[in-house]
């Protein structure tokens, strides 16, 4: 049995650090494994593993029906808000066509984000033909 140099608990021979103070034991050897008898092991291992797998893959499919996980909502980032409403001030018919496209997503935030810049396209578009108008009238 070895001890700890530093507090004086008992450790076991394979242990490499105390687990009470974590004090290094200095007589600690790397345990040595013949590499091709290890290496043959894991090997044999894995295909038991894989065939298991196998073997178990087949019986339970018709069984247990597959649920897929839910993908987690997405929301629209501040690029999107910020290029759609852009667009729906500056270059209206960019705007209408993107709002449509993002009207008909089923995601509801992108579906919102749609609508508002249909809207605020719309509404630029009336204020300028109405702006338009009064300075036709005018002149």
């Amino acid at each position: 049995m070895l001890y700890c140099n530093n507090c004086a608990k008992a450790l076991d021979e394979d242990l490499q650090f105390c687990p009470d103070c974590g004090e290094e034991d200095p007589f600690w050897t790397a345990p040595v494994i013949p590499q091709g008898q290890f290496r043959g092991e894991v090997f044999d291992r894995l295909r038991e593993i894989n065939k298991r797998i196998d073997e178990n893959s087949d019986a339970g499919s018709e069984d247990e029906p597959v649920t897929q996980t839910p993908m987690p909502e997405t929301y629209p980032g501040a690029g999107s808000y910020i290029a759609l409403l852009s667009l729906a001030v500056c270059f209206w018919p960019g705007g209408l066509i993107l709002g449509i496209l993002y009207a008909t997503r089923k995601n509801p935030h992108f579906r919102s984000l749609g609508i508002v810049t249909i809207v605020l396209t719309v509404s630029v578009f009336v204020i300028t033909a109405l702006l338009l108008a009064a300075t036709m009238i005018i002149i």
